[in-house]
């Protein structure tokens, strides 16, 4: 039987279409879908329906993005409440679950708002200048942990230090924060003088480049932390850089949040994917990069 009903038996089509109880979070959100006049489509028309829903709801595109951010979202909270419920036994209202929803929904957006029509140069990786290094963050957000990952690179643009760590799980915009944090922790044990500290989550790195705006209050204290790091350095810059530009990164956050990884990663350790995207950077890795975490 359903674990989310008790009333039918469980399939896919009924879990994420038939269901009242997802019905009824659905009915509580921004497209307040009907489900019951979906019921006789497959899941398959249902994924078809959220990678395409313009043809379906008659959605701007503005609208289509976000639908399918949300719709995304919905799915896999929907899939991770069944599962507390038939293993641990722990349910939630539907009422409780649309709040959850909306709350990752808005967070997602926020965290990975980015503004890339003004400035083309925000689309690329560019190297740091000379006699400093660049130290590019990220996350991946995973149930039950954040994954947050640093990639660091010289003016030549050789790899230079990767850091990694599991962190307790937490908010996209937090998890962001904290993969700061790391980048500049690590930038002073290491002894970096000069360092650019570079993501592509706007609302972190505008409060630290301007102290007059005022960081979200779920990250305020972790942004005091990384200004107290940063008078460990002669200078640090805080840059943002769109997702493409911040990729090596990105998929080093969740390559290691499969491998449950800590610590500095050997560059023989490193994927295929991640040193391809640092080759179309333009750069390649120093094989003699490890020393730097054996400096005293």
């Amino acid at each position: 039987m359903s674990a989310l009903c008790g009333k039918t038996p469980e399939t896919l089509e009924h879990l994420f279409l038939q269901c009242d109880w997802t019905a009824q979070v659905w009915l509580l959100s921004p497209w307040p879908l009907r489900l019951n006049t979906l019921d006789s489509i497959s899941i398959v028309n249902w994924v078809k329906m959220i990678i395409d829903p313009k043809s379906f709801l008659a959605l701007d595109d503005e609208a289509t993005k976000e639908f399918q951010l949300f719709a995304v979202i919905m799915c896999d909270q929907v899939w991770m409440c069944r599962n507390k419920a038939q293993v641990d036994g722990i349910e939630i209202t539907s009422v409780d679950l649309a709040r959850q929803v909306y709350k990752s929904f808005k967070e997602h957006k926020q965290a990975w708002m980015m503004q890339c029509k003004n400035s083309s140069k925000d689309n690329t990786w560019i190297p740091p200048p000379p006699n400093w290094i660049k130290l590019n963050f990220d996350a991946a957000i995973r149930e039950g942990k954040t994954s947050v990952a640093v990639v660091g690179r010289d003016q030549k643009g050789n790899l230079v230090a990767t850091w990694v760590e599991q962190r307790c799980p937490g908010s996209p915009l937090s998890g962001e924060a904290n993969a700061a944090l790391l980048a500049i922790q690590r930038a002073v044990e290491a002894g970096f003088k000069n360092v650019v500290i570079e993501g592509d989550a706007l609302n972190v790195i505008e409060p630290l480049r301007n102290q007059l705006i005022a960081p979200h209050w779920s990250i305020k204290f972790v942004v005091e932390d990384i200004l107290y790091f940063a008078k460990g350095l002669d200078n640090v810059k805080f840059s943002f850089v769109c997702r493409v530009g911040n990729e090596a990164a990105h998929l080093l956050a969740r390559w290691v949040a499969i491998l449950n990884w800590n610590g500095p990663v050997p560059i023989s350790n490193l994927s295929t994917l991640i040193i391809q995207a640092l080759d179309r950077d333009g750069n390649k890795p120093n094989l003699d990069y490890m020393s730097l975490f054996c400096r005293k």
